[in-house]
């Protein structure tokens, strides 16, 4: 217990003395996000011009960050809880991009009910997160259904979720694939 409270401790001084410089290498809110092509840990392929039409968050991680670890449990809990209220109109997808990691490590979060609904991806040689210009972990981007940067954050917040929720419910009715009920 003592070691983890350690490592967040240490986490979190070290975030404070990068964040600036990380997040000021984001890609800009309001430009086209790139395309992201990779393999799943499953053996299958994702675009995220595939998924055009609605919301995406996507979540580079790394095995060894702890704080990315943290986050995408909550991040998935959030994805399912939007898309279970039938007031929001636009679907939410969770993509979460692994940073250097085998499918063999990534596969068992597969099956792990904490990431519900997260689409995994593999990013192996570190090409991706390259041309997304993370510098730091987890970097999250959320992306609007016509393929725009909305917004992008580096680092673990506790209040992820309500800047999740703010960016989102800025989005138009009707502006992604939920049929109205």
């Amino acid at each position: 217990m003592i070691a983890i409270a350690t490592g967040v401790l240490q986490y979190r001084l070290v975030a404070r003395l990068q964040l600036p410089k990380a997040e000021s290498s984001l890609l800009p809110t309001n430009a086209p996000a790139p395309e992201l092509n990779a393999a799943t840990p499953d053996g299958k392929t994702v675009q995220l011009s595939a998924l055009a039409g609605k919301a995406v968050v996507v979540s580079f991680w790394a095995s060894w960050c702890l704080p990315c670890r943290v986050e995408m449990p909550e991040l998935a809990k959030f994805v399912q809880e939007w898309n279970g209220d039938k007031k929001h109109r636009v679907e939410l997808v969770y993509l979460a991009v692994n940073f250097k990691d085998a499918a063999g490590v990534v596969r068992p979060l597969l099956k792990d009910t904490r990431y519900g609904g997260a689409l995994f991806a593999l990013d192996e040689d570190g090409k991706i997160a390259e041309l997304w210009k993370v510098s730091a972990f987890p970097t999250t981007y959320v992306i609007s259904p016509k393929g725009e940067i909305l917004d992008a954050q580096v680092g673990y917040k506790e209040y992820g979720a309500s800047r999740l929720w703010s960016v989102l419910s800025k989005l138009p009715q009707g502006a992604g694939g939920k049929n109205p009920s």
